[in-house]
């Protein structure tokens, strides 16, 4: 299961800033058939989760020769 949100603002006309945050979880159980191996173990299990999170801004370029953060 995976939920993620994201937003943007534009600063200016040539510049946007973006963030975004992700959660994701995975489980996992299992059971072993020990009957033609002896495994040393009948059973696991898994359960993992984890946040995170970007944050950036993007520059869009002006005209040929002129500077993007002027």
């Amino acid at each position: 299961m995976s939920v993620y949100a994201g937003v943007m603002h534009d600063l200016n006309e040539r510049t946007t800033l973006s963030a975004g945050a992700r959660f994701n979880r995975s489980a996992l159980e299992a059971a072993f058939d020990t009957t033609l191996f002896p495994y040393p173990a009948t059973s696991t299990s898994l359960d993992n989760s984890a946040l995170t999170g970007n944050l950036g801004s993007p520059g869009v370029p002006g005209k040929a020769g002129s500077s993007v953060w002027t």
